[in-house]
């Protein structure tokens, strides 16, 4: 398990997903080289919403959409997390 800083990354003209997608890549996670389990990502609840609410502005025209994928696909809400921060469990991502 390692604890690192939230990534600062430019959502501007992205979509969700895409937006979701990049966050995980900027941590280290390679499409097609690993398999990601999302709940092994951690972040701060406060970090969870300001996330959630960031994929429901990306996607306007289907906010809910956007709501259903954080809790799907994005990382999960820790409540002993300090804001700023996401913790990494071992198999966060496996090698395929």
């Amino acid at each position: 398990m390692i604890t690192v800083n939230i990534p600062v990354i430019d959502y501007d003209g992205m979509e969700a997903g895409e937006a979701l997608i990049k966050f995980y890549t900027s941590l280290g996670f390679d499409s097609k080289k690993h398999t990601l389990n999302p709940k092994k990502v951690k972040i701060s609840e406060a970090d969870f919403l300001k996330m959630t609410e960031k994929m429901k502005s990306l996607n306007l025209d289907n906010s809910t959409a956007a709501s259903f994928m954080m809790l799907n696909y994005g990382p999960s809400c820790d409540y002993t997390m300090k804001n700023g921060k996401v913790r990494l469990h071992t198999g966060w991502i496996v090698t395929s």
